[in-house]
């Protein structure tokens, strides 16, 4: 039996063009926190099997990589994490990446106007096995919250940001 369940972290943005944009993204957190925290939740991946995939530039080119979770990249490549693809090796899969939702940007020509939309990282959770444990789509979600919004639900500068 294989269930799938779409995970979004988010926070709504509304404010002046170029404005910055403050959300969970991939990169707040390296994934050695997000692989403890999904082991605090009851959910364990295996690291030998899970990989991310990142974009980086070599002589004006851009590219795009897929290694294993565990690779070190030099610091001297510039890189932007795209995403993670993490597998526990019996049935379970979460895929996670950045993710942004535009609602409203001024014409294009135009100078100044409003931006708004959600932006966050969005996950899709695959439970293929026998006898799927429903508790683990709430210990991932717990397990990403804990990760990537708990900055947000903490911090009182950002109490007006909430998690969707």
């Amino acid at each position: 039996m294989e269930i799938i369940e779409k995970i979004i972290l988010s926070i709504s943005h509304y404010g002046p063009v170029g404005s910055q944009i403050i959300c969970p993204r991939l990169h707040d957190e390296s994934c050695e926190v997000l692989l403890k925290n999904l082991n605090v939740a009851g959910v364990l991946m295996d690291s030998k099997l899970s990989e991310k995939t990142f974009k980086y530039n070599i002589k004006n080119f851009e590219r795009e990589s897929t290694v294993p979770i565990e690779t070190i990249i030099p610091k001297y490549i510039v890189q932007h994490l795209q995403s993670y693809l993490l597998r526990d090796g019996n049935g379970l899969e979460l895929m996670l990446r950045d993710w942004e939702e535009i609602s409203s940007r001024p014409q294009k020509g135009i100078i100044g106007g409003t931006f708004s939309g959600r932006f966050g990282i969005s996950g899709k959770l695959i439970i293929n096995r026998e006898d799927p444990k429903i508790e683990i789509i709430n210990n991932v979600k717990k397990a990403l919250e804990e990760t990537y919004m708990k900055r947000f639900n903490e911090n009182p500068l950002y109490s007006r940001f909430r998690a969707h």
